[in-house]
């Protein structure tokens, strides 16, 4: 592997709000209309450089039917970041991340770090949930906010980078410890030792 570091991003929300339209916009810089309901689970994975160093972001994009519901949870147990996302048209999905979000503070590290995503942003005259009111709920949640639209992939880059930034930041001061431990059940990330002697090059 030619990253240093890895982190599991994981994310969930109702269904239909664009989780998989922020993935893949994410890995491939695209807007797909055509995006039917995820099954189950999809998974992605882009190499970002953060402070010189190169880190392998795992992402896995979570079905937002109710009968996935317990299958979800069980992906947050390990993950480095969680996203739960809403649609700011859709009122409904808002009022969910309050449900969203207990499910991630009892599974998630609790060390993880917490966003929530306000999708559909193009959509402006359709909005239900105003940006001051997401805000104040992620503030009490201690959860980090952002708004983005998948389809012109506005503020995409900035959510999954900051956020990457943020696990960074607190692997290097010592909140998060990495589990030394490679494979699938390695919590949050794995550094990868068989290249750390060329690290500093």
């Amino acid at each position: 592997g030619d990253h240093q570091f890895s982190f599991k991003f994981v994310f969930a929300g109702d269904s239909g709000v664009g989780k998989t339209s922020i993935c893949n916009f994410f890995w491939n810089n695209k807007f797909d209309e055509n995006q039917g309901p995820t099954i189950g689970i999809d998974f992605g994975s882009r190499i970002v450089e953060i402070e010189n160093k190169k880190v392998k972001l795992q992402i896995w994009d979570t079905a937002g039917q109710e009968r996935f519901r317990s299958f979800t949870k069980s992906y947050f147990r390990s993950s480095a970041a969680i996203f739960l996302v809403y649609d700011v048209t859709n009122r409904d999905s808002f009022i969910n991340i309050g449900t969203w979000a207990e499910s991630a503070s009892q599974s998630a590290p609790p060390e993880s770090v917490k966003v929530i995503i306000g999708n559909k942003t193009d959509l402006a005259d359709k909005r239900t949930v105003s940006t001051s009111e997401a805000k104040d709920f992620a503030e009490a949640h201690g959860f980090s906010m952002f708004e983005t639209s998948a389809l012109s992939g506005d503020k995409v880059e900035d959510a999954l980078m900051e956020t990457a930034c943020l696990v960074y930041k607190k692997i290097k001061n010592g909140e998060i410890k990495l589990n030394p431990l490679s494979g699938a059940r390695a919590p949050l990330g794995v550094p990868f030792t068989e290249n750390s002697e060329q690290s500093n090059s």
